[in-house]
Formats: C-alpha cells, structure tokens, sequence
C-alpha cells in the first residue's frame, strides 16, 4: 500500500491510500469539477508509514477532462 499526499497546485488534496502511483503525464481527478496533470513524484524514503511506502505527488489544475 502507498500512504499518498497528492497536491494541487501547492494545496493538499488528498490523503486516499493508493496500490499503485500515477506516473508523471498522468491525469487525476479529485471531483467533478478539479482535475490535475501529474508533475513530480516523490517516494519520501524517510518517513515510516503503517501503511508501506510514503510518496508525495505535484499537479497542476487542467480543469474539467473531457
């Protein structure tokens, strides 16, 4: 399991535990209405989390996908 914390323009968005990472160029929805490309991927080897691995994760807002 993967102990996210994905950010949208520097804000956090989401905490949700992931299986797999979304890889740089890859599209993620956070509501209807935010969606973000993914930037940066960033395994964070110096934290210990209960749930495996720790990974912070860079958007930027593209708004509504069609």
């Amino acid at each position: 399991m993967i102990a996210p914390h994905i950010f949208l323009g520097g804000k956090l968005m989401s905490t949700t535990t992931l299986h797999d990472t979304p890889r740089v160029g890859d599209t993620v929805r956070f509501s209807d209405e935010s969606y973000g490309t993914v930037l940066e991927v960033i395994w964070c080897l110096d934290e210990i989390s209960p749930l495996g691995s720790r990974v912070n994760i860079w958007t930027e807002e593209i708004g509504r996908a069609m």
